[in-house]
């Protein structure tokens, strides 16, 4: 492939995870241009540009090595959600450009189209911006904006998203290839930013102390379709059990604020202020359906919800990524006469801390015993991690790995890192795997360990160590 530069012939590298990264570089492709690399954590983008016969590299940091023979024009950062290091932002001779999904400067950072929801903003945008400056904040190159409809869902505004930024894209083109920007600063006097860590206030929670339209706007920001929700579920406490919510619509019923007005198999109806909402396709936070009628009775009045700690849903947040492919990718240690997590007696095992003894050394002897008993050289167990609120999962999963050869000292030193890290200690939302495709129908290990002396309900065998000795 000829790669020599010309005026109407332009070398990009291509970063991006989703099917507007691609329908950008098939254009690109179609109009003579070249892409000298795409970097992608997506199978789909990775699976296309193998077939195009592109380089692909999974990390962005990769691509400075590969421009310093051949360097590229520009840098497209399309529906990526990375911080492109300065090192990346330097390596194109004319400059880097990305695609915000929301208007600049008054909706920058991440997952701008379901907070535009949440706030009941009537118009919501995309922006083709340089990337100069801090993020979100270089001049604007294209801006578009559009109506929000009654009906909106996180879904149907992300489709509009893509499509106006697909739209645009062929102004952003022919900017390039003139070689003239068409740059407009922005005034940052009016930015907001909304942080990948931010979540709703009450974490999707509801309970009908608020006006049935506002419930149901809430619920419609929450909904992306089945794909993965990187913000929260809408939720309801049935006493201490926690349900997600599947659907939403008005009802015509008429009662208290917070009251269960009817019950079917498929949900409630929930008395709100002006108003009433029936819920139906509840489902546990793992995505399991179930019945509303074990759960809930005619005349219930849900509890109040009280705002959660900014600080701790951010904490949590932080570390979802994490999670998320721990839990992708959970392969559970099994347990004799256990198959899935559900057949067999359920037993909790206690065990006496011996004098002189770790946590750590107990949780990894008993770990490695199960290990070796099970012929496995790896597996991942259920750590029990207590929690004040059902909104938090109690347990994260621990993955014991343990070659035949390896010093006993090297596993005790595996689980105290384990015990101490901070993803640990803030653990993952319960609503987690009902959100992400890939891990929903989620079953906690069978072998769970206990370091404080709890007992983890949902693991058919846990071991848990007390100081107060072998009960």
């Amino acid at each position: 492939m000829n790669k020599s530069f010309t005026p109407d012939r332009l070398g990009f590298a291509l970063v991006g995870d989703e099917s507007l990264t691609i329908a950008c570089g098939d254009i690109l492709l179609d109009a003579g241009h070249w892409i000298a690399c795409v970097i992608t954590r997506a199978s789909a983008v990775r699976d296309w540009a193998m077939g195009r016969d592109l380089p692909v590299r999974h990390d962005p940091g990769e691509l400075p090595p590969l421009t310093q023979d051949a360097p590229v024009d520009w840098v497209l950062s399309i529906a990526n959600l990375r911080v492109l290091p300065d090192a990346v932002l330097r390596c194109p001779r004319l400059g880097a450009i990305n695609f915000h999904d929301g208007p600049l400067p008054e909706r920058a950072g991440l997952n701008t189209p379901a907070w535009a929801l949440f706030d009941g903003a009537d118009a919501h945008g995309v922006t083709w911006h340089l990337m100069e400056g801090g993020v979100d904040e270089g001049d604007v190159l294209v801006r578009e904006d559009f109506g929000i409809d009654a009906d909106e869902t996180a879904l149907t505004l992300n489709a509009k998203c893509y499509a106006a930024g697909l739209d645009t894209f062929a102004d952003v083109l022919r900017q390039m290839e003139k070689g003239r920007l068409d740059r407009q600063p922005q005034d940052l006097s009016r930015r907001h930013y909304f942080a990948g860590d931010a979540r709703p206030e009450r974490l999707g929670l509801i309970d009908g102390r608020a006006s049935a339209s506002e419930v149901l706007r809430e619920i419609r920001a929450l909904d992306f379709g089945g794909r993965w929700n990187p913000l929260t579920l809408p939720k309801l406490m049935a006493g201490e059990t926690l349900l997600c919510i599947g659907s939403a619509a008005v009802s015509e019923a008429r009662g208290d604020p917070g009251e269960v007005l009817a019950v079917t198999a498929q949900g409630i109806t929930l008395g709100c202020v002006e108003g009433a909402l029936e819920l139906s396709q509840l489902m546990t936070p793992e995505g399991k359906a179930v019945d509303a009628r074990d759960h809930f009775t005619f005349g219930d009045v849900l509890a109040p919800v009280e705002r959660l700690p900014d600080a701790e849903l951010r904490a949590t947040a932080r570390h979802e990524s994490h999670w998320r492919r721990a839990l992708a990718e959970l392969d559970p240690l099994p347990v004799p006469l256990v198959r899935d997590g559900t057949d067999g007696a359920r037993e909790t095992v206690r065990l006496r801390l011996p004098e002189g003894a770790t946590p750590a050394e107990m949780l990894a002897a008993a770990g490695l015993a199960m290990l070796r008993g099970a012929g496995r050289k790896s597996g991942d167990m259920a750590l029990h991690v207590p929690r004040n609120t059902s909104l938090l999962a109690d347990w994260v999963p621990l993955r014991l790995s343990a070659a035949p050869e390896q010093a006993f000292a090297e596993i005790v030193a595996g689980m105290e890192a384990a015990l101490s890290d901070p993803a640990t200690q803030c653990g993952f939302f319960a609503d987690l795997p009902a959100r992400d495709p890939e891990i929903g129908g989620l079953r906690v290990p069978p072998f769970a360990l206990s370091p404080n002396g709890g007992d983890l309900a949902a693991a058919p065998l846990c071991l848990a160590l007390t100081p107060g000795g072998a009960v």
